[in-house]
């Protein structure tokens, strides 16, 4: 056996950290002196806690690790949470590496003399008489989280309904705050059939702009389109939405191609 001095030194955790573990039954030691409450460990539960300090830098959570460690270890489970987590991480490396991005055109924009809200300028909005569509469409209210999800659960419909695409995907934003936890939207794919779930969308005049980059960024397109369509005499006629002409699943952040639309009608005094 060995005590949990010499565990805490091989596996570089702590003696609190090894107590807590006892404590919530994720790595309990093998013998406890209840004279002075010493505890010991077999030699075994060193490879246990090197799979345990594996999981954690993996971000996996207590209550995850504790499931996955019984024995029999399952590891085709095991392989589809990690293939999980990899998923994630590389969702957050790409979202940093964008933020870098920009900080290094702000320190650029900033040591030039520049101002770092100038790339507003290089945003373009058009008017334009946006075409009647057919669309296949399911509204609710979601969270961010489940955005993705939700998409593809509607492509899915489409699929199995044999629904033939004919555009990108869609959404239409009915809600008038922002409400990342709850928002009323409404995801749509343009197919060519009418039956169940579809609708036209009838053409009307709105102001565009386009987005290259990061979903995160959008608010800067809002923002100027606002700009534009107070400018120009313009008020807002019916629910923003966007059209999405790249799968984030397979762009980098900062290639996502992103038109966004306010339908518009001119102000009358």
């Amino acid at each position: 056996m060995i005590s949990i001095g010499e565990f805490s030194k091989i596996t570089t955790v702590t003696t609190n950290t090894l107590r807590y573990y006892d404590e919530i039954g994720l790595l309990k030691p093998v013998y406890v002196n209840q004279e002075n409450g010493y505890r010991y460990y077999d030699i075994r539960q060193l490879k246990t806690m090197l799979l345990i300090s594996k999981l954690k830098q993996y971000r996996f959570s207590l209550d995850e690790i504790a499931k996955l460690i019984q024995p029999p270890i399952d590891n085709q489970q095991l392989l589809i949470l990690i293939q999980q987590k990899q998923h994630d991480i590389q969702q957050k490396v790409a979202h940093y590496a964008s933020i870098l991005q920009q900080i290094d055109q702000d320190i650029y924009y900033l040591t030039n003399g520049g101002n770092i809200m100038s790339y507003l300028d290089n945003i373009s909005v058009q008017l334009v008489d946006f075409k009647t569509i057919n669309i296949f469409s399911l509204r609710l209210e979601m969270s961010l989280n489940e955005f993705g999800q939700n998409m593809a659960k509607l492509y899915q419909t489409v699929l199995d309904q044999k629904l033939t695409v004919v555009g990108a995907p869609m959404t239409f934003y009915h809600d008038r705050e922002f409400n990342p936890a709850a928002f009323d939207a409404e995801i749509a794919i343009p197919v060519k059939e009418s039956v169940t779930g579809t609708h036209q969308f009838d053409g009307r005049p709105c102001a565009m702009a386009k987005l290259i980059g990061p979903y995160s960024a959008l608010s800067s397109v809002y923002t100027k389109i606002m700009q534009w369509i107070d400018a120009q005499g313009y008020k807002i006629s019916s629910a923003p939405f966007e059209i999405y002409l790249t799968d984030p699943n397979h762009t980098p952040a900062n290639q996502n191609i992103t038109e966004v639309y306010f339908p518009i009608v001119k102000q009358t005094h």
